[in-house]
């Protein structure tokens, strides 16, 4: 089957870890289907449209940078048209069998294809729509926009692909009504694998990954250990990630006193992050909410024992036997959960923890998942 991927959001110069979900996904269904991948996103060092056309892993990629406007409208439209028009060339030479748009802004663009050239449609959604922790007069005034926008390309979409329950149970809140279906996100487990030896280290090693940023919860974190670097001091925080807050959290792991025992290192790519996953002896993310938590499979399949919250798609798969789930926002609850993960982690079965999820979130597995549903859409079993 020849699939066509359009999307905001996936790596590039400017942003390699944008979207790196849409990528891994993309690398999951070439395994069996010939992918090609549109990308357009802002670029405010270019003053003119700059498209170019790669191969990267395997995968064709073309891409469309396009100036920032001061009116986020015109960025938009230009964004639409410019989306469009190569959509259309790449109809005719690629000739898809499916449009799967990722993001309900590239969804606007695969319903009017879908409808004009009689092609399937299929929309997955990554995120909320609506930031749940920001307000405003303006930002209610986009956010009505985008529930607009956003609830047309999903009801007019012949599937809409969540990540998760917790994404779906969201969105049929906002009256959406479609064929839903829950695929989840996928792990390259040829990058993300356990260690075969166990090397006896000083210190225990604690692991955060994600963007510094209020969402992931880092200040409840770096509180936690606060509490705990108080009564001992045989572990080691590695913070993986960059933010507009990074300066803050490092002067606040200072402030609280905690700055020998937490380690900033800046952004990591996959192999690196990868590296730190098998050398830390367990995993936490401490997010006021994720649909998903793509980096928390990712230190599963690693065979690490994960500590998480309540509040989103993670607690589909995290369990008693990989990990421990707290309320968000309490530092208390995570300083306990971090104390008895300190001197309980070995008694976590990291093969089991990894066998475990390759099954669930290897690419064979999410693949396959999502080739059945290609299938059924065109042979008009799903409908």
């Amino acid at each position: 089957m020849n699939i066509l991927f359009i999307t905001p959001w996936y790596p590039n110069e400017r942003n390699p870890i944008s979207g790196i979900y849409v990528k891994e996904l993309a690398r999951a269904i070439s395994k069996n289907c010939n992918v090609v991948v549109l990308h357009g996103y802002y670029d405010a060092s270019i003053h003119a449209c700059i498209i170019s056309d790669k191969t990267e892993d395997g995968i064709r990629v073309v891409r469309v940078q396009y100036p920032k406007s001061y009116v986020p409208v015109l960025s938009y439209l230009l964004y639409l048209f410019t989306i469009f028009g190569l959509s259309r060339k790449i109809l005719v030479d690629f000739k898809p069998d499916v449009i799967h748009a990722h993001v309900y802004l590239s969804g606007i663009i695969a319903i009017f294809l879908g409808k004009s050239y009689r092609i399937p449609v299929i929309v997955t959604e990554h995120a909320e729509i609506i930031d749940r922790f920001k307000g405003g007069y303006l930002r209610k005034l986009t956010n009505s926009i985008k529930l607009f926008l956003a609830k047309f390309v999903f009801n007019n979409a012949d599937i809409l692909v969540l990540v998760s329950r917790s994404l779906q149970e969201y969105i049929e809140k906002l009256g959406v009504k479609n064929n839903y279906k829950i695929v989840p996100n996928a792990v390259n487990t040829e990058i993300f694998y356990p260690n075969k030896i166990n090397k006896n280290k000083t210190n225990k090693k604690l692991l955060f990954v994600g963007g510094l940023t209020p969402i992931k919860g880092v200040p409840y974190l770096l509180e936690a250990v606060g509490f705990i670097r108080n009564k001992r001091d045989d572990f080691i925080l590695d913070i993986i990630g960059e933010g507009i807050f990074r300066k803050d959290y490092e002067k606040l792991a200072y402030d609280i006193g905690i700055s020998d025992v937490v380690l900033f290192h800046g952004l990591k790519d996959k192999q690196g992050t990868a590296e730190f996953m098998r050398a830390c002896d367990f995993f936490i993310l401490p997010s006021l909410y994720e649909t998903f938590g793509v980096v928390l499979i990712e230190a599963l399949a690693c065979g690490k024992p994960v500590i998480s919250t309540l509040n989103g798609g993670q607690k589909e798969f995290i369990n008693d036997e990989n990990g421990i789930l707290i309320s968000p926002k309490d530092p208390v609850a995570l300083g306990k959960a971090i104390e008895y993960m300190l001197d309980h982690f070995q008694d976590y079965n990291a093969e089991s923890i990894s066998s475990y999820t390759k099954e669930k979130f290897s690419y064979d597995a999410v693949g396959k998942t999502m080739e059945d549903i290609y299938s059924g859409i065109l042979s008009g079993k799903i409908n």
